[in-house]
């Protein structure tokens, strides 16, 4: 059996790559690791793509695409944050970012051992943020 260790990155496509990448680096203060174009055989274009995050910590790789669709998109993803409470889910609201059930509880979720914020990116590809690593399992 294999060991796992840690997420490596998330591979996405996204509609907006500098929209994206601005996003990531606002809300979670992202660096970008490597930008670059090179030209896809296989769908005979450019393609433009980033790979953003934290150094051992995660990353993404963002792929510019003309086509997304809910058959490739993901789910939700998770990030482990500090200092997670309804302060964070109200700075959120107030920089533009959509923050689900703002209204109610300030976006906040009760969980067994854990409160999550899901938020959105550009591209309707949903965040949890959340103050316990793995939910507390």
């Amino acid at each position: 059996m294999l060991n796992f260790k840690n997420i490596d990155h998330i591979n996405m496509n996204v509609s907006n790559l500098e929209a994206s990448i601005h996003f990531y680096q606002k809300v979670f203060n992202f660096e970008v690791k490597e930008e670059k174009e090179y030209f896809s055989p296989k769908q005979n274009k450019n393609i433009k793509y980033a790979i953003i995050g934290k150094s051992n910590k995660g990353l993404l790789a963002l792929y510019e695409s003309d086509k997304l669709s809910s058959q490739n998109s993901i789910n939700h993803f998770g990030f482990y944050i500090d200092n997670l409470n309804s302060e964070t889910s109200t700075k959120l609201h107030k920089n533009g970012i959509k923050v689900w059930n703002y209204e109610t509880n300030y976006g906040l979720i009760d969980y067994k051992q854990s409160i999550s914020i899901y938020i959105e990116d550009p591209d309707g590809y949903e965040i949890e943020l959340t103050n316990n690593f793995g939910g507390g399992l």
